[in-house]
Order: structure tokens, then C-alpha cells, then sequence
């Protein structure tokens, strides 16, 4: 039994209602919905910036506007496709930007940054933050609480 669940792939454009309500079926139980949002460890604000990712197509947009209003970055390229290598090599072929934001996961290494290297590319790596959705509780107190709970417990 949970005592908070934490929906990560939702967006502000998708109703998360449905699921919440399955949920209150089984359990009465805190719920925040939530978004996964890139985070690049160095500075690309004002630059052309192809992002690669393995989130959903459903969630590019609010990646892409996350990019652009939290760290003024000039998307002109995404790609899901860094889970599927045959997809990713047509892409790398086509894409023209001044640098290349990567997920550290499936084919970053092996072909986007190989690929940004031969063409003299600089290539940055980005993490994944979760940040609540408009509307909904703070996850950090929420967990915070959480975790004075058990301690105090």
C-alpha cells in the first residue's frame, strides 16, 4: 500500500482524471501529477539545439517549452528515436544545429555523441527532473513530509 503516488508521465495537456479516479478506487491515497522535464548541465540558453530524448512523442511539447522558457535554448530538432538506432542514423544525417542535448541513455553515446564528434557538434547532457504539474501539490514537501513521517514514526 502506498501512502503518495506520483504520476510522471502526465502533461498539462493530457487528463490525468481517469486514472485518478481508478486509483481513489482501490485506495484513498495523496496523488500529484507530474511531468518529466530536461535538465542540461551546461548552458544553452540562445543556441539551435537538437534535443534527444526517449520520452514519448505526447511529451516532446512540453519538453520543448520546458527547453525554451526555463533555459532560452532555440529548439529547431527532437528526436524520440534514441531507443531505435536505425530511426536515430537517418536523423543524425538530417539534423542541423549548434549542439546536440542528449539523455544519457540508449544510443547517446554510441551514436549521437560519435556523431556530433565527427562533425564537430559540441554535445550536452541533460537529466530528468519531475516537476508537478500546474495545480497540483508540491512534489519535494510532499515528500519531505513523507519522509518526517517515517522518521518521527
Amino acid at each position: 500500500m502506498s501512502d503518495l503516488v506520483v504520476l510522471t508521465l502526465a502533461d498539462p495537456h493530457l487528463d490525468v482524471r481517469p486514472l485518478r479516479e481508478t486509483i481513489e478506487q482501490v485506495r484513498e491515497v495523496p496523488l500529484i501529477a507530474a511531468a518529466l522535464r530536461p535538465r542540461p548541465v551546461s548552458d544553452i540558453s540562445g543556441r539551435r539545439v537538437a534535443f534527444f530524448t526517449t520520452a514519448s512523442a505526447a511529451a516532446v511539447p512540453g519538453m520543448v517549452e520546458h527547453l525554451t522558457s526555463s533555459y532560452g535554448a532555440r529548439v529547431v530538432h527532437t528526436s524520440t528515436a534514441l531507443a531505435d538506432r536505425g530511426r536515430l542514423g537517418a536523423e543524425l544525417r538530417e539534423v542541423d544545429a549548434e549542439v546536440f542535448l542528449v539523455e544519457l541513455k540508449a544510443a547517446a553515446i554510441d551514436m549521437v555523441a560519435e556523431h556530433a564528434e565527427r562533425r564537430g557538434v559540441p554535445v550536452v547532457l541533460c537529466d530528468t527532473q519531475v516537476v508537478s504539474l500546474p495545480g497540483e501539490p508540491c512534489l519535494d514537501q510532499a515528500l519531505l513530509a513523507l519522509g518526517q513521517e517515517v522518521v518521527a514514526s
